[in-house]
């Protein structure tokens, strides 16, 4: 569906810049494909941590 390994070092390049509106979008851009049907980039956002209760 995409050129997968350009994008995702792009978008590996761009979390790890730390800065939070570039992760921001990076993360914007990788739940879009996931909802039009491309998932292969979810393994790269954080998860969030689990909650006790």
């Amino acid at each position: 569906m995409t050129q997968s390994a350009d994008i995702r070092t792009i978008f590996v390049n761009g979390l790890a810049t730390g800065a939070p509106e570039t992760v921001g979008m990076v993360a914007e851009a990788i739940n879009y494909l996931a909802a039009i049907g491309d998932s292969s980039y979810l393994d790269l956002l954080p998860n969030p941590p689990l909650s006790k209760g």
